[in-house]
């Protein structure tokens, strides 16, 4: 079992794009298809919760690019609670991935680095 919290996944999010598209060895693949489905479900209902955290505390429409969403006063408040949803942990059923598993496929030294805990040695 393997634990990620909604910032590690939107920190994962690029690197696994990218290791999408690679030619995976078929039990790999199968498992990183699910896998990806998840973390595109979570990350998607992160920014629908994040999006209603913004209209519950922004009091008017912005004016412009510049003004904040948010108003100054309820910045706090808006943090602890992005911080909150940002740090909720999600299981998921598989062991991190033996880098041998996945053969000669080139990869990037940072989407490695991008990718610890779901990579392993």
């Amino acid at each position: 079992m393997v634990k990620f919290t909604v910032q590690d996944l939107l920190t994962m999010r690029a690197p696994l794009g990218r290791l999408s598209e690679k030619d995976l060895p078929s039990l790999i693949a199968f498992s990183f298809a699910k896998f990806m489905k998840r973390v595109d479900d979570i990350i998607r209902d992160f920014r629908q919760q994040r999006a209603t955290l913004v209209g519950s505390m922004s009091s008017e429409e912005p004016q412009g690019p510049e003004d904040p969403l948010v108003p100054q006063e309820k910045q706090q408040e808006f943090q602890t609670a992005l911080q909150g949803l940002l740090s909720t942990e999600h299981e998921f059923g598989f062991e991190p991935i033996n880098i041998r598993l996945l053969g000669d496929i080139a990869m990037k030294p940072v989407d490695l680095t991008l990718l610890q805990g779901l990579i392993t040695e």
